[in-house]
């Protein structure tokens, strides 16, 4: 049994939803590293290696749904609700009949910043220098995503 299954009614024609359910698997092949292969009319894929390691599943197309079921591992099921959140997003572009960006839903998917990836701490500054080069732009304002600058 699938960690996620998610139906998603269609008025696409069947080419038409094969080629859309391909293009995501496109993108997801690039993000994600994932294999795929079309089986008759499903889209069968894994990750052998990557953020997704270890998720493997299939997108079913047939003339009126798409159905999407995935197996996270374990590690992954932790973020189940994010994982079915963002399927349901890419659901929702796919099936609709119009510009992803001008249809009639709501798309939350958006970058986020989520924080320092790397850190340099400056000679002889320590714990404080960080701190400071973290927060302090220099004039006294919180540093915003972009700008920041060591501070004495």
């Amino acid at each position: 049994m699938a960690t996620i299954d998610i139906r998603r009614a269609h008025t696409l024609d069947k080419d038409e939803a094969r080629k859309r359910a391909e293009k995501l698997a496109k993108g997801l092949e690039e993000k994600l590293s994932i294999r795929w292969r079309w089986e008759g009319d499903q889209i069968h894929f894994d990750a052998p290696s990557g953020a997704a390691k270890g998720t493997t599943g299939k997108v079913s197309v047939d003339a009126s749904q798409v159905r999407v079921e995935v197996d996270l591992p374990f590690l992954l099921k932790a973020v189940k609700g994010t994982v079915e959140s963002k399927i349901n997003d890419k659901l929702d572009q796919l099936v609709g009949a119009v510009n992803p960006v001008a249809g009639p839903f709501l798309n939350l998917s958006a970058p986020v910043a989520m924080g320092v990836c790397a850190l340099a701490c400056p000679d002889g500054g320590g714990v404080a220098g960080v701190l400071g080069w973290c927060v302090d732009r220099g004039d006294g304002a919180r540093a915003g995503r972009a700008g920041w600058a060591l501070s004495p």
